[in-house]
């Protein structure tokens, strides 16, 4: 809540009733600016789950950075915030909020006047303030149609009365009428400023000599006015009084005082007192409330002395008749607080799920491992996000990060990305695979993060002790849905969303399809490269190099063409791969992934003592109680690659993630190799294959279904529910350098004032060329050396586009700006329908039509 109040003096505002109940439901930090410049403190109010954070009164950009840094220190990520505070408003974006309402409890769009509660006019910060948020609860229906006036139409402007703890005033008794010692007293409780009547209020006090008249409240600015009704003999001023003292006397008064002057602010604007006197069982005296016109029997209506003196008379024995007082108690329960919040959560309810419908463009950050980029699956698997996702990636090595120790971690500010990936060429298994520094910055975001990971067998413990540090959201893993709890403990990962995954997809690069000769011209029937996997990867781990070495044998044993290898140093990489596969009828495979789940790293310490030892007394000895607790079998990447390349699978019997099935894309082997004659049979039968491969490419490849592309939509689509709507920061990206071939470079980005206009946004109202050229100054200054005095903060307000406006267009500015307002409006309605309507005939029309447009066009479409 970001207000210009002070939450021990302003004793149950609207304000108070608010905050009050957003704590029963969420943890609330009521901001306030009478702290110090350059100092933000904090201070729990007791009994709620409410902090008082004082930050000092100058607004700017320096302060709000620092408002939303000391925020996410106390782990505040993606609030709603609640705007009273126009000065303030500014703040708002930095603190990457669900959504943003503004609580209009006075017309600030109203140019000022002597009964506006600010000194200045501040109608066109108002204007710019509500043109960013999302919502505006206007107090009353006048309030409301003036926003409406301001806003695009499909800006929601709802009215929510000012209306009153109706529970805390029915137990104060306040409702049962106790006479005074000093007899009949009409009471005012509120502020004291130039906004009440003072001639009407002293001029009443003359006319009723009998009765006293009790004020309480803030006095500001009250003048000579103030002064003058203080003297009056019955008028007494009890001071700023807690809620307790107010109850207390209105328990003792016969009528409750609205007393404004009368101005079309006050009219359009809804007292907070108005129903607080009904549950104090007070009949109301007020000026004119549009708000409280059509309720006469409940407030009475008054412009003069005299007739707030014949009102009070008319209504003081109602004070004491039960059925009356029974009929405004009762309205006041219906404007009760609790009955306006139930309100509110529907409209935010309605809010939040329109947002959740719009999908903007998200910023994110990608965290890899730069030093694993040489294997294909990994560098493809990175570029498929810049390649498919709408969204915008940018991408950050996270491994041996030198200059960013662990103490300096917060010094990389992550907050303006939408949403965070670590990516799984990061191994969370490993305690240090990651930077320090790096995973301070992490942890200190607030936002959406999300981490792949693979091969989650290793080291189990390590990498939910890296999600709990980090704080991830969300875990893409290949777990499968029945085991998550032995794996990843609810009671630890509660918020944690778990997204099912495959370990690979289906490879993109164009240049594979070169590589896939025609059935008939491979003499190779099976090409294979397996490998021995360490013991604790267990039996499913063992098959990638049985089947090999099995396969090997039986091959050649029976004089079939196969070129199969189980060694290290035979193995394959980058297009040469492709082209073996490419080369061979077959190739082989068994499902992906591990059946032991190594929790705490003891049994890959034990494969390490024992690599010697025969890996069935290995297993027999160590791996029994673990083998086959989790059921981990995938469908390997190396399948999508031999599909894509046309190649037929022998494949030992599996589910294979569901994706392929045996005799309709897989020749199934049985594990005992029973059946292996029949296998290298259908090796021989050309058109089967030809038959089987264009199936399995059909169903695999063709649908789309386990491409990089569908993958990375789904991914979008997560990040997008996340966002709900909203986006944090508009990121400008300016090219930096070209790289030919691996020998030069040129620099793109010169440290000059005007570099940064080279970019990859288009400039125009926000941001403009004059923001954009500051922030070319700024960083141009920080290459050579020059501190920022505000950091890495950059004050952009009021700088314009850099090109000057015409003397014609200012002067006419000018003339606008000195006109009344109600010829303002005048002139208003008759440019709309001019600007409505075809194109004049009269030359005179001509003009007028296009000078509105141009001013249309210089204003951003609003007259």
């Amino acid at each position: 809540m970001l207000t210009w109040s002070d939450w021990h003096t302003e004793p149950r505002s609207n304000r108070y009733h608010y905050a009050v109940r957003f704590a029963r439901r969420w943890p609330t930090f009521f901001v306030q600016t009478n702290g110090s410049d350059g100092a933000i403190s904090f201070e729990p109010v007791e009994g709620h789950d409410i902090t008082i954070v004082r930050i000092g009164p100058t607004s700017s950009p320096t302060q709000a950075a620092r408002l939303a840094a000391a925020l996410r220190e106390r782990g505040v990520g993606r609030p709603l915030v609640w705007l009273y505070n126009l000065h303030l408003a500014g703040a708002a974006p930095r603190l990457h909020p669900v959504a943003v309402v503004y609580h209009a409890t006075e017309d600030y769009l109203a140019k000022a006047d002597s009964v506006s509660i600010t000194r200045s006019d501040i109608s066109g910060l108002a204007a710019r303030a509500i043109a960013r948020v999302d919502l505006v609860v206007a107090v009353s229906e006048g309030v409301a149609e003036s926003h409406r006036r301001a806003l695009p139409t499909d800006k929601p402007v709802i009215v929510l009365p000012n209306g009153c703890d109706f529970a805390f005033w029915q137990q104060s008794g306040a409702a049962t009428y106790v006479r005074p010692a000093a007899g009949k007293v009409a009471l005012f409780q509120g502020g004291i400023n130039g906004r009440l009547d003072f001639p009407l209020l002293t001029k009443l006090t003359q006319l009723l000599p009998d009765w006293q008249f009790w004020f309480c409240g803030k006095s500001v600015d009250g003048g000579d006015g103030w002064a003058r009704l203080q003297q009056q003999p019955n008028v007494t001023y009890h001071g700023l009084l807690d809620s307790a003292g107010i109850a207390d006397l209105a328990r003792q008064s016969c009528v409750g005082l609205i007393p404004f002057r009368d101005s079309d602010l006050m009219r359009r604007s809804l007292p907070l007192k108005a129903y607080e006197y009904l549950a104090c069982g007070l009949p109301v005296v007020t000026t004119p409330v549009d708000a409280l016109a059509d309720r006469p029997e409940l407030f009475q209506t008054a412009t003069t002395a005299e007739e707030f003196a014949a009102a009070i008379r008319r209504r003081e024995v109602s004070r004491s008749d039960a059925a009356v007082v029974a009929r405004r108690l009762e309205a006041a329960s219906l404007s009760s607080y609790d009955t306006r919040f139930e309100e509110l959560l529907s409209h935010l309810d309605a809010l939040i799920a329109r947002r959740a419908q719009s999908k903007p463009t998200l910023n994110v950050l990608v965290l890899y491992d730069d030093h694993s980029t040489h294997v294909s699956t990994i560098a493809e698997h990175l570029e498929g996000f810049r390649k498919h996702s709408r969204h915008r990636f940018l991408f950050l090595p996270a491994t041996e990060f030198v200059g960013l120790a662990d103490a300096k971690g917060a010094e990389l500010d992550l907050s303006s990305y939408d949403a965070l990936v670590i990516h799984y060429s990061v191994r969370v298994s490993v305690p240090d695979h990651l930077s320090a520094g790096i995973a301070a910055a992490v942890a200190a975001y607030r936002g959406p993060k999300l981490l792949f990971v693979q091969d989650e067998y290793d080291n189990v413990e390590t990498a939910r002790r890296w999600m709990e540090r980090l704080g991830i959201d969300a875990l893409f893993t290949n777990v499968p849905q029945q085991s998550l709890d032995l794996v990843y403990p609810r009671d630890r990962f509660a918020k944690v969303d778990f997204i099912p995954t495959l370990t690979g997809y289906v490879p993109e690069d164009p240049a594979i399809d070169a590589f896939a000769m025609p059935m008939a011209e491979r003499t190779l029937r099976i090409a294979y490269r397996g490998r021995s996997l360490p013991h604790q990867y267990g039996a499913l781990g063992r098959e990638k190099y049985t089947i090999g070495l099995d396969m090997r044998r039986l091959a050649s044993a029976r004089g079939l063409p196969a070129d199969i290898e189980v060694a290290e140093d035979k193995r394959i990489y980058g297009s040469d791969w492709y082209r073996f596969i490419g080369s061979a009828r077959a190739t082989l495979g068994t499902e992906s992934g591990c059946n032991v789940f190594d929790f705490d790293g003891g049994l890959r310490k034990l494969a390490r003592e024992h690599k010697d030892m025969p890996f069935e007394v290995f297993a027999e000895r160590y791996l029994k109680e673990h083998d086959g607790l989790v059921k981990m079998n995938q469908i390997s990447p190396k399948i999508f690659e031999a599909v894509r390349l046309r190649t037929a699978l022998v494949l030992f019997e599996g589910e294979y993630s569901g994706v392929i099935r045996a005799g309709e894309h897989y020749i199934p082997l049985r594990k005992d190799y029973s059946n292996v004659d029949d296998v290298f049979a259908r090796l021989e039968d050309v058109a089967s294959l030809e038959a089987m491969t264009e199936r399995a490419y059909r169903d695999v490849i063709a649908t789309g279904r386990y491409s990089l592309r569908h993958f990375v939509e789904g991914v979008d689509d997560y990040l997008s529910r996340r966002a709900m709507g909203r986006r944090r920061a508009t990121i400008i990206s300016a090219p930096v350098a070209a790289i030919y071939g691996d020998e030069g470079a040129e620099l793109i980005l010169r440290p000059k004032p005007d570099s940064m206009l080279l970019s990859d946004t288009v400039l125009g109202r926000h941001p403009n060329r004059g923001q954009v050229t500051v922030i070319g100054q700024v960083l141009a200054a920080v290459a050579s050396g020059k501190k920022n005095e505000t950091g890495y903060t950059i004050d952009l307000r009021g700088l314009a586009d850099g090109r000057r406006q015409g003397l014609a267009f200012r002067l006419l500015r000018g003339l606008w700006h000195s006109l009344p307002e109600r010829w303002q409006a005048t002139l208003l309605e008759c440019s709309k329908s001019l600007l409505a309507s075809d194109e004049p005939s009269s030359g005179a029309g001509r003009v007028a039509r296009r000078l509105l447009l141009m001013v249309r066009r210089r204003r951003g479409g609003v007259l």
